[in-house]
């Protein structure tokens, strides 16, 4: 495996790692926090969403006009100046502004990394390596957010600020290491036009048929994902029992488990031109996510979790490629990530604020959960009719 390559791995490990580790600390903040209603986990994941929201317009063209490994080490940095915010939670009156903010921030920062961070493997690995490539980050990836969550949890409830400062050390590592990346060819544009580039970026990308079926179904993988994410914490309160936010955050090791075994399969199961059989992948979760919310028994739970992290993985894995692959060849690595993450979080920040307003209204976590399964069962129907005939190796004439 090229050297750069490896860097970058062990790079996004430590910081998606800092992350969702910081998340958990939070929701151990919060939930020593009288007053703080249910609802304030949802907004707090939702302040984290809503700076890719807002800077993801201008994040791509920024990443494409630098080298990609610099952006890296900017993202990093930016994380660190909201996650020093995050210290000001223990001053009274400031604890619900002062998380707000600082993961608002931190958001900003990932806002920063992301188009870096896929935008460089078209740079670093060839067509053929792309796929396997792109399951190994996204594999990695997900065994750094799952473990991060339950390491975050278990030393929040321990120690919130030498946990806090972990994730300073963490997004430190990861800015030396980011230095092991080499640089790649910068693509030059100019900065007042950067509005101008992504609506134009957009428009390109949706002409052709393979990435508008690919945008919706990473939108319907991440904006599933954003609300299991925060529902599998008030549902595991209610069917399994479990109160302590490092109990709760072992389930999602077990999504994690399934999401590498579903990365691993893609490979020997889908390519970039079969694309259409990632459908059945989507069906599947719907259908698990349904199962899941009628278990009352922890284990059985951890069996059904394994299985809709499978289905994840071998869902979005391909999708990202077939993005990655189109996009650096249109528009640039760096414009085309910025368009996916554009529209999955526009879907992630909808789907969560009507969650949120659901949760408040005193909506039994169950419920919501089993509409979750059907709303995806209906969405994949939907999601088929937009299914490409062909593969992406056509994609520049077959619009």
């Amino acid at each position: 495996m090229d050297r750069s390559v490896t860097f970058l791995l062990v790079t996004q490990t430590a910081t998606a790692f800092a992350d969702r580790a910081i998340f958990f600390i939070l929701f151990v903040v919060v939930g020593s926090f009288e007053g703080l209603a249910s609802w304030y986990t949802p907004l707090l994941q939702l302040s984290f969403i809503l700076a890719f929201v807002i800077f993801a317009p201008w994040a791509g063209s920024f990443s494409d006009r630098r080298p990609k490994r610099n952006v890296l080490i900017i993202g990093n940095i930016i994380k660190l100046i909201g996650l020093g915010i995050l210290f000001l939670h223990v001053i009274p009156g400031l604890t619900e502004w002062a998380i707000l903010i600082g993961y608002f921030i931190i958001g900003f920062g990932a806002v920063m990394f992301s188009p870096a961070k896929y935008g460089l493997l078209p740079e670093l690995v060839d067509k053929e390596k792309l796929v396997k490539v792109n399951a190994w980050l996204e594999g990695s990836t997900i065994i750094a957010i799952l473990t991060g969550q339950f390491v975050g949890a278990l030393l929040g409830e321990i120690n919130v600020t030498m946990a806090l400062l972990i994730a300073v050390a963490l997004y430190v590592v990861s800015t030396m290491l980011a230095f092991g990346i080499k640089l790649t060819p910068v693509i030059h544009k100019p900065t007042e036009m950067f509005i101008k580039d992504f609506i134009s970026d957009f428009k390109e990308l949706l002409s052709h048929h393979v990435v508008r079926f690919s945008l919706l179904g990473v939108s319907l993988f991440w904006s599933v994902a954003a609300v299991l994410q925060v529902l599998i914490l008030e549902w595991a309160k209610n069917a399994l029992k479990l109160q302590q936010a490092s109990d709760i955050s072992i389930l999602g090791i077990f999504i994690g488990i399934g999401i590498v075994i579903g990365s691993a399969l893609v490979p020997s199961l889908i390519t970039l031109e079969n694309l259409r059989r990632v459908r059945f992948a989507a069906y599947g979760m719907g259908v698990l996510v349904i199962l899941l919310s009628q278990l009352t028994v922890t284990s059985q739970a951890y069996i059904v979790l394994i299985m809709i992290g499978i289905c994840g993985g071998i869902l979005v894995v391909p999708i990202n490629a077939a993005l990655e692959k189109i996009g650096h060849e249109t528009v640039g690595s760096g414009g085309a990530v910025a368009v996916q993450r554009f529209n999955e979080n526009i879907s992630m920040l909808v789907t969560l604020i009507i969650y949120t307003m659901i949760l408040a209204n005193g909506v039994s976590p169950t419920l919501i959960m089993m509409s979750l399964g059907v709303i995806i069962l209906l969405l994949t129907t939907l999601l088929g009719l937009n299914l490409p005939k062909r593969g992406t190796a056509d994609c520049e004439t077959k619009k």
